[in-house]
């Protein structure tokens, strides 16, 4: 098992677990129905808290939330996808698992390596650059940046091999949301994302 970023191995007890099982025949039916699956994880957690949620909060965690799923349903080898959301002391917490081949474990590892040496801002330039000399290139990581740096997400992963469904990565995404106890406004901080 390998521990990469700011992944927690448990979720607040008061999150919402969900279970996707894909019909890999049929994606395109299951693809148009990520954003909502990703809405109604966000809108079950702030429906019942009595603290506002600034909408900018709200929104970073449906587009985190988004991604988190797309990137699960484009990388899984099997048929299930577990995802769980809850918002625990001011943050908004996401956990997606799914089954994946060892060459996308090897691709993020590369791509994670990367993340090491520099800034999600700087990586993102490199792969823009790179994506526009080749279109056709899949898999260049931009949504995971976007969530870095345009949301100020903190990700982390868990690679490991699970004993019935093979090898599998959790990926874990954390925003702050709402106003800290101090009153002090918790997503103005510029500290690694990673």
């Amino acid at each position: 098992m390998q521990q990469i970023g700011d992944y927690q191995a448990k979720l607040t007890h008061d999150s919402l677990p969900l279970t996707l099982h894909l019909d890999r025949a049929h994606l395109n039916r299951t693809w148009p129905h990520v954003g909502k699956t990703a809405d109604y994880l966000i809108e079950y957690l702030t429906a019942d808290h009595t603290e506002p949620y600034r909408d900018e909060s709200v929104s970073s965690a449906q587009y985190i939330a988004n991604e988190l799923l797309e990137n699960a349903i484009k990388y899984a080898t099997g048929t299930r996808i577990c995802a769980s959301s809850g918002v625990l002391d001011h943050q908004w917490i996401m956990l997606v698992s799914h089954q994946a081949d060892p060459g996308h474990r090897d691709n993020l590892q590369k791509f994670l390596d990367q993340l090491n040496d520099n800034t999600a801002e700087e990586v993102m330039m490199e792969r823009i650059l790179s994506n526009a000399q080749a279109p056709e290139s899949s898999g260049s990581g931009l949504g995971l940046l976007t969530v870095m740096a345009d949301h100020q997400a903190r990700l982390g992963w868990r690679m490991y091999v699970d004993p019935d469904l093979g090898e599998s990565i959790d990926t874990m995404a954390r925003i702050s949301i709402g106003k800290s106890r101090n009153g002090s406004d918790p997503s103005n901080h510029n500290e690694n994302v990673l």
